[in-house]
């Protein structure tokens, strides 16, 4: 009998209970936009926030990073003390074309590639696009707006901007802010590559000829 009693006041009061309004902000809330300060970086590094937005993002292959830099720097430094032991000129220009691929390539490996900003999106229109995968990602919560490339990478786990790949030799994905070192690192890597196979074969017929 007790319990009945107590169910039947917990039934009537209604005054505990929230109003629709209450109930839709409730429900909303979810949904609602991510404020700037709450970018999605997913399995990236982040550093250097500016108007809380990263500048410096590493991504989750950060150890093929080290170790292709590692082989350069140790490779460039042998031909170096090989084509410097007769040629210095010629040392001194792989050297610098080396120290421009590094550059190149450290910046590639550090800038943000182009994580999107959470921007206000109209509710009605929010819950227009929410459903849809190609105007909506859910898990970074930015809408991918027409014209700007945008797609989500499963090794970052995040949306980029004008996004190119993922490269597993710069820990994380080519978009549109480091696009422009991504193709400098490739330029001045074939040119070394070239200039230290032919001055090589150069160095060593040279060396071989008779005086």
């Amino acid at each position: 009998m007790s319990d009945e009693i107590e169910l039947s006041e917990a039934t009537d009061d209604t005054s505990k209970l929230p109003n629709e309004d209450e109930m839709l902000i409730t429900i909303s809330k979810p949904n609602e936009i991510v404020a700037p300060h709450q970018i999605w970086t997913g399995n990236t590094f982040a550093f250097l926030y500016c108007s809380d937005y990263p500048l410096i993002t590493i991504g989750p292959h950060w150890p093929m990073y080290i170790c292709l830099s590692t082989f350069l720097a140790v490779a460039v430094g042998l031909s170096f003390h090989f084509l410097t032991s007769k040629y210095f000129l010629c040392g001194l220009f792989e050297l610098l074309l080396a120290a421009l691929q590094l550059l190149s390539y450290t910046a590639t490996a550090l800038i943000n590639p182009g994580m999107p900003r959470p921007k206000p999106v109209a509710r009605s229109r929010l819950e227009a696009i929410k459903g849809d995968g190609m105007l909506y990602c859910k898990t970074c919560n930015v809408e991918r707006e027409a014209g700007r490339n945008v797609a989500h990478c499963s090794d970052c786990d995040v949306c980029v901007e004008g996004f190119d790949h993922h490269c597993p030799w710069t820990g994380k994905c080519i978009g549109r802010r480091n696009v422009v070192p991504f193709y400098v690192f490739l330029v001045t890597t074939a040119i070394l590559i070239y200039y230290i196979m032919f001055s090589s074969i150069f160095c060593l017929y040279s060396f071989n000829a008779p005086t």
